[in-house]
Formats: C-alpha cells, sequence, structure tokens
C-alpha cells in the first residue's frame, strides 16, 4: 500500500512555502482578470476559451 501511495505523491524538492505562495499568487491573478472581467461587463467568449485548447 505504501508503494501506491509513494506513485501517487512522489517527494517533491520544492518546499511547501514556495507551493502555496504561487498557488496563491494565482489564486489572485484570477481573481483579479475576473473582476476586471466583471467590472466590464465583458465575459470570455467562445474564441477565446477555444484558443486555449
Amino acid at each position: 500500500m505504501d508503494c501506491i501511495i509513494a506513485d501517487m505523491m512522489p517527494a517533491s524538492h520544492i518546499h511547501y512555502l514556495v507551493i502555496f505562495a504561487r498557488l496563491f499568487g494565482a489564486i489572485v491573478c484570477g481573481g483579479l482578470i475576473g473582476f476586471e472581467r466583471e467590472a466590464r461587463d465583458c465575459p470570455a467568449s467562445c474564441r477565446a476559451l477555444m484558443s486555449l485548447m
């Protein structure tokens, strides 16, 4: 069982503080983009969404 868990979550050499800082930064940036789109009343178009795929 330990082998299965070790395969699912490999050891990382990145400190947890860096991981959480990056996650927090991504959440803040996403929130700012969403807030700006709401303020302009301009939702993402299908063309913008399809260009990501």
